[in-house]
């Protein structure tokens, strides 16, 4: 092999395993621990039933009860709660604190509702201090806000244990007074009922591991928690536009005193992807949220997370992840924005993104994000065809009227052959597609069943979609890759494997009006790596008609060598002018390659701003 060659084969096995091997050897994932995450050792201590604060143990050795604690520590909590008055110093209010949440950790095991009674006085003792914390911007390291933020999210796991619903009025026995715990299911459109998930965890016990990313934290009142829905079969026969791995929501969780006479509690679940805020005691404060962590779990739940290589390979064993899917609960007056993966890749590639883009308040308010996964080996038109009719079955799933203006704004940002699919969304299909193919219209095709030929003009003749407004292509190879030809494109090509009677249930071999180019074409074998030749028919025909009035194209391109002459320059894959398009209305270059571009802080400020522009909204500055 002469040098030149063993270049290029040298980067394309990079591109076919790279992503495989470093997955296996340090893939981005989660860690869930024991204890809270703490920003200081006191505060570890104060949150920790291993240890006491210093604080604490100060107290119980000046009274005697250190070891009276350990023998009866409800009788110790008893005469320290007595001992409290107006005139008692901060010390000795967190010391009753803190001896309740060791004592409910004690007890969770065996019995969650003498836990949560403990918790619960915990939480009643530390709110008006945690209100007033929350309200001055001190709760981090505020340890009486910290106790209660701890309080809630213990509370808040074993009522969820206990009663999962949240329809059950839970009663709870604590060291001084009884209470009675009930669920707000409903009151707007921020509160979340936990009836429709499975999991609740706190986001403070959960840590990222081998994330290259920035974790989106709030400080704030309450506690940061995460509530997970597994994506079941009878879910996703209710919604087809939930994701196997189900969905993840980031929430906030209070324990509200303000409600009626002592010992009536109302715990509270908030959507913080619809509001900063909650509402307790009559004030409106400042909520603690965790936006990174609900998305590092769903991602956790995937169980083949490196199915991007595999559903290249061998797609048709992969055609049942394919699907247009919702990150988050659907917002009928949000704009959604369709994310869309390259070859070889899954919507994994977007965390990043998603990460940055949602920690935004006016992305957030405007916006509802969706993937699109697929199998990629497929066959470009295949897929492209796959995605319109995902798009029109989201419209006709949830706006069944065609009344809802945000349905008909729809955003599609594609990277790589993804920037393909999506552009493809926005022409029309002319002839271009079945006249490279057949000598004939669809309709006279031979040899083919009235349902082959439907499939094939859902493939091969459409109108531009008129639902989608705007597309961001991000390195798309338009005009293909030098990648996908001769030793490596067939390299690449041959290891795509699936039957040509999968996507029509008939090999296209038998069909009466092939041309000789489409007979060429069929018999070697089309696929997702041979449709991205150069000089793909495919790519082609897509190009060979213009995007639709009223659809903003923007361009995302890498650029690996800054120094090199632009119109010359690559991303590594895809050459500048195979990415560029005269018909966008924005063109942003950007240092980094095919496989990092992505992640680039550059290209994720530059779909902010065109996810500004889309909303209406003044210009972003730029986010610290």
């Amino acid at each position: 092999m002469n040098p030149i060659s063993f270049h290029f084969f040298c980067r394309f096995a990079v591109i076919l395993v790279g992503g495989v091997f470093l997955a296996s050897c340090a893939s981005p994932g989660i860690q869930r621990l024991d204890e809270p995450i703490v920003s200081s050792p006191v505060i570890g201590d104060l949150l920790s039933s291993k240890r006491q604060t210093e604080g604490t143990r100060a107290i119980l050795e000046t009274n005697g009860e250190t070891k009276a604690f350990q023998k009866d520590p409800d009788a110790v909590i008893a005469a320290r709660y007595e001992s409290l008055s107006s005139g008692s110093s901060s010390e000795e209010r967190l010391a009753v604190i803190e001896l309740c949440t060791d004592t409910g950790e004690s007890r969770a095991d065996e019995d969650s509702h003498a836990a949560v009674g403990y918790f619960l006085a915990a939480a009643e003792l530390s709110y008006p201090s945690a209100i007033d914390a929350a309200a001055n911007g001190t709760t981090e390291d505020d340890l009486v806000a910290r106790a209660y933020a701890h309080s809630v999210a213990r509370v808040a796991t074993l009522l969820f244990e206990i009663d999962p619903t949240g329809r059950e009025t839970v009663e709870a026995k604590g060291p001084w007074r009884s209470y009675r715990v009930r669920c707000r299911t409903k009151g707007g459109g921020n509160v979340v009922d936990p009836a429709a998930f499975d999991r609740l965890e706190s986001a403070d016990r959960i840590e990222l591991v081998n994330y290259e990313m920035k974790r989106i934290r709030r400080e704030g009142f309450g506690a940061a928690m995460i509530l997970h829905q597994e994506g079941s079969e009878k879910r996703r026969e209710a919604n087809p536009f939930l994701s196997p791995i189900g969905m993840t929501v980031p929430v906030n969780a209070v324990l509200d005193f303000g409600h009626g006479r002592g010992g009536e509690v109302e715990v509270r679940y908030t959507d913080l992807l619809l509001t900063e805020e909650v509402r307790v005691g009559g004030r409106i404060l400042p909520a603690a949220a965790d936006l990174t962590i609900p998305l590092a779990v769903m991602v956790d739940y995937d169980v083949d997370r490196k199915a991007g290589f595999k559903a290249m390979t061998h797609p048709d064993r992969y055609l049942d992840h394919t699907g247009l899917y919702q990150l988050e609960p659907f917002r009928p007056n949000q704009i959604p924005i369709v994310l869309v993966h390259g070859l070889m890749s899954s919507p994994e590639v977007w965390v990043k993104a998603i990460n940055e883009l949602r920690a935004d308040p006016g992305i957030r308010k405007n916006y509802q994000l969706l993937v699109f996964r697929y199998s990629t080996g497929f066959p470009i038109a295949y897929n492209s065809a796959f995605l319109r009719k995902r798009l029109s079955e989201f419209r006709n799933f949830y706006d069944p009227s065609g009344t809802n203006p945000r349905m008909s704004d729809k955003v599609l940002v594609g990277h790589s052959m993804g920037g393909i699919l999506s552009n493809a969304q926005v022409r029309p299909s002319g002839d271009a597609f079945t006249g490279a193919l057949f000598d004939r219209p669809i309709e006279e095709l031979g040899g083919v069943t009235e349902d082959q030929k439907r499939a094939l003009r859902e493939m091969l003749v459409f109108d531009a979609n008129r639902e989608v407004t705007r597309v961001i292509c991000v390195a798309a190879p338009h005009r293909g890759s030098n990648l996908a030809t001769g030793f490596i494109g067939n390299l690449g090509h041959g290891l795509v494997r699936f039957p040509r009677e999968v996507m029509l249930g008939a090999s296209l071999l038998d069909v009466e009006g092939l041309t000789d180019e489409g007979r060429a074409i069929i018999r070697d074998r089309p696929d997702s790596v041979r449709g991205l030749k150069p000089d793909s028919p495919v790519l082609e025909a897509i190009l060979a008609n213009p995007i639709r009035d009223g659809v903003a194209m923007h361009s995302i391109v890498g650029r690996h060598k800054p120094e090199q002459d632009l119109e010359e320059s690559s991303d590594t894959v895809v050459p500048y002018l195979s990415a560029h398009l005269d018909e966008a209305v924005s063109e942003k270059v950007v240092h980094a390659t095919h496989t990092t571009i992505c992640q680039n802080e550059d290209a994720i400020e530059e779909l902010r701003r065109i996810l500004y522009l889309h909303a209406g909204l003044p210009a972003p500055s730029r986010p610290e």
